[in-house]
């Protein structure tokens, strides 16, 4: 006899003989059980159903009707629909009955199934019921259905058409502009219908063709001018843009359409061509209010996203590509230990700050989570943030003939507790705004003291100034007087910034004379000066033999040094196949593989590697880590993943985590 055989005789017979035992069963359900006989009473019942009743004890329900714990409102509909059952012997089922809490006062909705119970010879005896309390997901579908409806009701209320179509091109969804667009009453109408119900055959096949390419290869259209005829053979102009949807498993299910009617900027198009010859200058003026317009769209159809990570970007890449040149066209400067390594420093700085804006991305689709903040030296933050812009301020200003005098007044201040890539961008966008306002040079003074409860940074330019009216408009988003050198996000962001840290900003200027932006941040309570670092001892590590997976040379290049720095050997691989076949033949301690390539993906490779070994240490290391982290994807066979791009002191306190893991 097996273990299950003798598993199965000892529970039987713990069923037959211990009728606590299955009493004890009943009791741990979360459901409602109960025995009524055929006078409604109670014969028997389950803790749960004591609980929803308000009784203090199954004891106290026995011999009770409903009738000692409810309203008669509510014993009247109970007993009505219970001798209706004993009468005809149909059973009740997954009626919805309200409860009332007696400990909470709130309103349950419970689902109540009862059956009739007959002896041996067919007579009804009584009932049995089961109860199911379904507040929760009652109040879980209300709560979806309410956003649905909010969803419904915005995408209705937008004025571009917005559609939604299936794998055949077929209309799955539209909202009312559209509907009204292809002259139908509702979007009703246009469910499981093509554009072929609706276009001639050349119209209709030229966007049937566009929709099968999206299907077949996944590349989507954006804002594809489209001219087309509607039933009344109205020539309409719009601009079309269509994405691909995908189902979990990246499978492309359907096509999601935005469409923009143009139609009267075109015939704005056509007036101002015939009247060139009688407006003139007017004219001109006109084109360029059409040129703006043009360009507004293009702006919302991009969105404020991209600007601010473009804006972003050109600020960290300065000191980037400002000091690598000098290092490559100034051999000296490398005999000048000292200062080769405070650029390769500030360079360092400037692509991790890179790094935090890509990592900003996420926040558009990833779950919310507390900005990154610690305690922050507000004199070094300015020390550093003028190093890194200085390729801006001094170099490339010398170049143009102008000289910016740069003067630090640091006092002795307190902390701020903030993040410090937001607060350098913070600073960076102030500094650049004041060298643009200063073409001819003059000085840029930085002054820092104490307003208690605040720490004040003062950031005073002696350039152009602003006018009352700009100096009321300047924190507007995409206000800007730069024209095309500035797309008027940088004080935005700026105020954005300061109200995110809970300071706030103002302004004094004086056209010709210069201005100065007035930050308050609130302090910290400990002092900065004399604070002792704390450095922590380097951990050991002990040397490995690494494989290496990842399709990019320069990224392999890069980690292989990194590894060999610390005195690990290195085997790598240019794509999944290879790297498995290699990791077949030797052996390794640990494994580092790259997500998206080329023919074995890294989900894939993690896989093989734990068939192989399911103990081997898999490290993932992935342009898409903060995604992957936010959204918590974790590959199969994966046990840490590390975001690119990566420095030595992420590669090695990666590394110690995948083996102590390992060891554990």
């Amino acid at each position: 006899m097996n273990n299950h055989t003798d598993e199965r005789d000892t529970l039987a017979l713990m069923l037959k003989n211990d009728p606590g035992f299955f009493r004890t069963l009943i009791d741990a359900l979360p459901i409602q059980i109960f025995v009524k006989d055929t006078k409604s009473r109670f014969v028997a019942a389950n803790t749960a159903t004591a609980k929803i009743i308000g009784a203090a004890s199954v004891a106290e329900l026995i011999g009770k009707t409903d009738l000692d714990f409810f309203p008669i409102e509510a014993w009247t509909e109970y007993q009505s629909d219970e001798q209706q059952l004993f009468a005809t012997g149909k059973p009740i089922i997954e009626k919805e009955e309200p409860k009332i809490d007696k400990i909470t006062g709130e309103k349950r909705l419970v689902w109540i199934t009862k059956l009739p119970v007959r002896d041996k010879s067919g007579k009804i005896i009584g009932l049995v019921g089961f109860g199911n309390d379904m507040t929760e997901r009652k109040h879980a579908e209300e709560k979806l259905q309410e956003e649905r409806n909010s969803l419904r009701v915005l995408i209705d209320t937008l004025p571009d058409y917005i559609y939604v179509k299936d794998t055949q091109s077929r209309f799955i969804e539209s909202n009312i502009a559209h509907a009204h667009h292809m002259h139908v009453k509702s979007p009703d109408d246009l469910l499981g219908k093509t554009d072929f119900d609706f276009y001639p055959k050349d119209i209709a096949t030229s966007f049937y063709t566009d929709e099968q390419e999206i299907i077949r290869t996944g590349k989507p259209i954006i804002q594809k001018d489209e001219i087309n005829s509607t039933l009344q053979d109205h020539t309409v102009r719009v601009l079309t843009t269509k994405i691909p949807l995908r189902d979990t498993k990246g499978r492309i299910i359907a096509i999601v359409g935005v469409g923009h009617d143009i139609t009267k900027l075109s015939k704005m198009e056509r007036n101002l061509g015939e009247t060139h010859s009688k407006l003139g200058n007017t004219l001109n003026e006109l084109k360029r209010t059409q040129d703006q317009i043009i360009e507004n769209e293009r702006m919302r159809a991009l969105g404020q996203m991209a600007s601010g990570i473009t804006h972003d970007f050109n600020n960290a890449l300065t000191p980037i590509l400002g000091y690598s040149d000098l290092l490559l066209n100034g051999p000296d400067l490398l005999d000048d230990k000292a200062t080769a390594i405070n650029m390769l420093n500030d360079i360092r700085t400037a692509a991790i700050d890179a790094s935090q804006t890509v990592r900003r991305l996420s926040e558009f689709y990833a779950p919310a989570r507390k900005t990154e903040r610690k305690t922050i030296d507000i004199n070094k933050l300015i020390d550093s943030t003028l190093a890194l812009t200085r390729p801006k301020w001094k170099e490339e200003m010398a170049a143009k003939g102008a000289n910016i005098q740069v003067v630090s007044e640091l006092n002795e201040v307190h902390n701020v507790y903030g993040n410090e890539s937001q607060l350098r961008e913070m600073l960076t966008n102030l500094i650049f705004n004041a060298v643009d306002a200063m073409p001819k040079g003059g000085t840029l003074t930085i002054n820092v003291h104490n307003e208690a409860p605040f720490t004040v940074i003062k950031v005073t330019d002696t350039g152009m100034g602003m006018t009352e009216e700009v100096r009321q408009h300047c924190f507007e988003p995409f206000f800007t007087t730069k024209h095309k050198r500035g797309g008027g996000l940088g004080l935005s962001m700026v105020h954005g910034i300061i109200r995110q840290h809970e300071g706030n900003i103002d302004v004094e200027s004086i056209e010709g004379k210069g201005t100065t932006f007035i930050i308050r941040l609130p302090e910290a309570v400990e002092p900065v000066f004399g604070e002792k670092t704390k450095v922590d001892k380097p951990v050991e590590i002990q040397q490995m033999k690494v494989l290496l997976i990842d399709d990019e040379e320069i990224v392999r290049q890069t980690v292989e040094a990194c590894l060999k720095g610390d005195k690990h050997t290195v085997h790598t691989a240019t794509d999944g196949n290879e790297g498995i076949a290699l990791f077949r033949k030797e052996h390794f301690d640990i494994v580092i593989t790259d997500r998206a390539m080329p023919g074995m993906s890294g989900d894939h490779v993690a896989s093989e590697i734990k068939k192989i070994n399911p103990n081997m240490p898999v490290i993932m290391l992935t342009g898409f880590g903060h995604v992957m982290k936010d959204l918590q994807q974790r590959p199969a066979g994966v046990d840490l993943i590390v975001s690119k791009p990566v420095t030595r002191d992420s590669l090695r306190d990666s590394l110690i985590k995948a083996v102590s893991h390992k060891k554990h």
